[in-house]
């Protein structure tokens, strides 16, 4: 993993998320009943399929394809909000 991230001091001081996919970076931040999760991957990375609860996302730098119910789509950094 690279040692230069995208993320400030302030999100990098928080603990790393337990998220066992070579290539990805994240820190998770709680309050109550809610995480925060800021991930960065190092190089095109497949993630296996998986669900969870209601989640909302915005693509900071580059872009992802992201498939939920068999519909994929394109997700870019400008415009681009999924909910």
């Amino acid at each position: 993993m690279k040692t230069k991230t995208f993320f400030p001091g302030i999100i990098t001081k928080h603990n790393r998320a337990d998220i066992p996919v070579d290539g990805v970076e994240s820190y998770l931040i709680q309050a109550g009943q809610q995480q925060f999760i800021f991930m960065e991957f190092d190089r095109n990375v497949e993630v296996p399929e998986h669900t969870h609860n209601a989640q909302w996302g915005v693509v900071l730098e580059g872009e992802m394809e992201l498939t939920i119910a068999g519909k994929s789509r394109i997700l870019r950094k400008r415009g681009h909000v999924l909910h």
